[in-house]
């Protein structure tokens, strides 16, 4: 039995039709372009996980590469 989550991301202005969407399953349904912080969040509560300390060490990594790179 899978227990994962599926997450489907569209490109902007993408409509899928409701058949489209019956035939799949699907969890969470966002819209590119989207924030990393607002997609961890996301991921997150899909599987019923705090995103705080997620997007926390998210930043920390992401502000590391940032510094790493100049």
């Amino acid at each position: 039995h899978f227990r994962g989550k599926v997450v489907l991301v569209l490109p902007h202005g993408a409509r899928p039709n409701q058949e489209e969407l019956k035939q799949c399953r699907v969890d969470v349904i966002v819209e590119a372009p989207i924030l990393p912080a607002r997609f961890i969040e996301i991921l997150a509560k899909s599987l019923n996980l705090d995103p705080a300390p997620l997007i926390e060490k998210f930043n920390i990594e992401f502000s590391f590469l940032c510094r790493f790179r100049q």
